[in-house]
């Protein structure tokens, strides 16, 4: 079992950015010397506000194993299920934009662990299963190594039958797009993976560049692409009909 909490970030933020709010309100009132509502809204108000979000964040405890990933908080305590209908969104966003070029040969996962850097990247993780939903993003303190294990349960425990099942010519379905035969098809256009030349994922979108060429096939948003990681591995040349 590995545990992730909160980092400090949105708390400390959250504090600074109502700092002209509380000081100004206890300026006033001590200014005034005597009770003054605006004031003393202004000083509570924030106040409450940074009291509410710290002790919440504070609260959030994420743990993950083998068969589960449970998200604790002060609230309530969710618990999704890495097995049977899983699936992981990945929405990456970062200031620069360009979240790396990887060739179609390099792994799967290591396209989607090149998905930004710990320090810049901003990333949201929405994992479902049965009907369960957990959403996590960058205030979770490591969350970089919590998409690397999730890619780890996908690849471990979704994506053989995916593979089985795509070799013996059955479409498999990633959201809107889908895959059979060597044909990846995202609904107005369809890309025999023959032509596909390399993968980039770039400004929260999934760039399907073409052999030879200049211009991508197709791009996608990476945040509707369920179990990114088993989608490129699908694709991959080893797994081309």
């Amino acid at each position: 079992m590995t545990e992730y909490k909160a980092t400090l970030m949105l708390r400390i933020g959250v504090l600074l950015m109502l700092s002209p709010a509380y000081l100004l309100g206890g300026f006033g009132l001590y200014h005034s010397r005597e009770f003054d509502i605006l004031g003393f809204m202004l000083l509570i108000i924030p106040l409450l506000i940074v009291t509410i979000v710290w002790i919440y964040y504070g609260s959030i405890r994420v743990k993950i194993n083998e068969r589960s990933l449970t998200k604790e908080t002060i609230i309530r305590k969710t618990e999704v299920e890495l097995s049977g209908d899983l699936q992981v969104f990945l929405d990456v966003r970062t200031p620069m934009g360009d979240l790396g070029n990887v060739l179609v040969k390099s792994s799967a996962k290591h396209l989607v662990s090149k998905m930004g850097s710990e320090a810049k990247l901003h990333i949201n993780i929405v994992v479902e299963n049965k009907g369960n939903k957990i959403t996590l993003d960058s205030n979770i303190k490591g969350i970089a190594s919590l998409r690397d294990k999730l890619s780890d349960v996908l690849l471990k425990n979704i994506y053989p039958d995916l593979a089985r099942e795509y070799g013996n010519g059955k479409k498999i379905s990633f959201g809107s797009i889908s895959i059979q035969n060597g044909t990846l098809d995202l609904g107005s256009k369809k890309i025999d993976t023959e032509d596909i030349g390399k993968f980039e994922t770039k400004n929260r979108k999934l760039m399907i560049g073409a052999k030879g060429k200049l211009f991508a096939l197709a791009k996608i948003p990476t945040s509707k692409i369920p179990n990114l990681v088993c989608l490129l591995s699908l694709i991959s040349p080893s797994n081309r009909a």
